[in-house]
């Protein structure tokens, strides 16, 4: 699973703040607009010796309508959830179009817009690397990967100590149903402050009420797959941390 997030960033220049002279190590090396789907392809190139797991690109669009109004868009991807997928299934993250960007790859990768555009011009102006390091001339969007990552993390601790509560609850019938409704209960007070990472726990805490509603009802059988969830949930924070902990610009 890749996250993107696309934004307008019409006073872009305000946040673009160069931190490191060395040139990104992610090159477009070409870039197409389909008008019938509304749909910016640009194929990314990896031209470092490092797998990329996150990319921002910062896109100058014109509109067709009036004089031609200008804005700056913003979009991310974060490959991190599809590279601790394929170590959860068991085999190695193997470099390829899944998986982020790995050196010497290249990667076809699409940003919806919306109105219809006139014309564009894509930048690379942020990336992170799988071992911990990041070239980052958008600190905006840098921090808000970081952020994202930090919120489904807390949603996943979160969510471990509700269902360890509630299995050692003698009076709690249904741990599975009682955890799913305190979950989808504090996904819809989450903060709205974007500069707190508990402002990204919304979607992951609602994934994990659905599948902690859906789990067997028969107790022995419930109780047994609740506390399998919880040394899952245990492992994806452990290999998510590694994204998260020391990662530097």
């Amino acid at each position: 699973m890749t996250k993107r997030l696309l934004y307008l960033a019409a006073l872009l220049f305000i946040f673009v703040i160069p931190l490191r002279s060395s040139p990104i190590a992610a090159v477009i090396q070409n870039s197409h607009y389909n008008p019938q789907t509304n749909i910016i392809t640009l194929r990314v190139s990896n031209t470092g010796s490092k797998d990329i797991t996150a990319i921002n690109f910062g896109i100058s669009v014109t509109y067709p309508t009036g004089n031609g109004a200008a804005a700056s868009l913003g979009y991310s991807y974060d490959f991190v959830d599809g590279i601790i997928a394929s170590i959860e299934r068991g085999y190695e993250v193997a470099p390829g179009a899944r998986h982020g960007i790995a050196p010497g790859d290249s990667r076809d990768l699409d940003v919806p817009v919306s109105p219809p555009i006139a014309s564009f011009k894509p930048t690379v102006d942020m990336v992170i690397y799988a071992d911990g390091t990041a070239d980052v001339q958008n600190r905006m969007a840098f921090n808000r990967i970081m952020l994202q990552r930090k919120g489904e993390m807390l949603a996943l601790e979160k969510t471990n100590q509700l269902l360890a509560a509630a299995l050692a609850d003698p009076a709690v019938e249904h741990p599975s149903t009682t955890v799913a409704a305190q979950l989808k209960a504090l996904a819809h007070v989450t903060t709205k402050d974007a500069n707190d990472p508990a402002s990204y726990e919304e979607g992951t805490l609602l994934n994990a009420a659905q599948n902690i509603g859906n789990s067997p009802k028969e107790r022995a059988v419930e109780d047994d797959h609740l506390r399998m969830l919880i040394k899952t949930h245990e492992s994806h924070i452990t290999l998510l941390a590694s994204h998260i902990q020391g990662v530097r610009q």
